[in-house]
Order: C-alpha cells, then structure tokens, then sequence
C-alpha cells in the first residue's frame, strides 16, 4: 500500500497553501541531474482548517532530510518515532492521523 497520489515540484508550487503534504523522495529521470522532490497529496488544506503538517509529517521529513544528510543516528531516531514509525509501516489511511497517540490501536 503505498500513496494515494505523487504530486512533483511545479504542482507542489502551484498549489500553495492549499494542499497539506508529505515529501517522499527525489527522483530523476533517465539522463536527469539533480533529481525532482516528489510529495504525496495528504489533504486539501481547507478539509483540515489550517495550512500546517500534522507532527507526525514533520518529522518524517525531519528523518528523510536527516538520511539525504547522511546523518544516520538522526534519521533513525526520527523515522523510528512512534506512532510514525507505525504509520508509516503499516500505510495507515482514513483518519487525519494528528491526533495519533502511541497508546493508539494503530489499525492498517
């Protein structure tokens, strides 16, 4: 179960604070340098009434640009935070997951 929809950097741009998100990577084509940062579509920011990441993504992201960084020991103790870790393992979908505890049922 991987994300519902993979959005790259001009339709990121272009939708602003309109849209809550979650970078995921960056790829690059056949040829390509550089690479483009790709994001999954989380929410339409006006579903959740604010234009701010939950915790859970901002740590995830804290992680991933630990790991591009190459500093390890950071990126483990972000990507290895709970629930995130389990969010994120399992695909978690459904609810807006701000609200997530570590004493949560985390339910795939």
């Amino acid at each position: 179960m991987g994300p519902d929809i993979i959005i790259g950097e001009d339709t990121r741009s272009a939708a602003g604070d309109a849209i809550i998100v979650r970078r995921l990577d960056r790829v690059a084509g056949y040829g390509g340098t550089g690479g483009l940062a790709i994001y999954e579509l989380l929410r339409m920011a006006a579903d959740v009434g604010g234009t701010e990441a939950p915790e859970w993504v901002r740590t995830y992201e804290s992680g991933l640009s630990a790991y591009e960084d190459r500093r390890w020991s950071k990126a483990i103790i972000c990507l290895k935070r709970r629930p995130l870790f389990a969010m994120v393992m399992t695909g978690l979908r459904g609810s807006w997951l701000s609200d997530v505890t570590p004493a949560s049922p985390i339910r795939p």
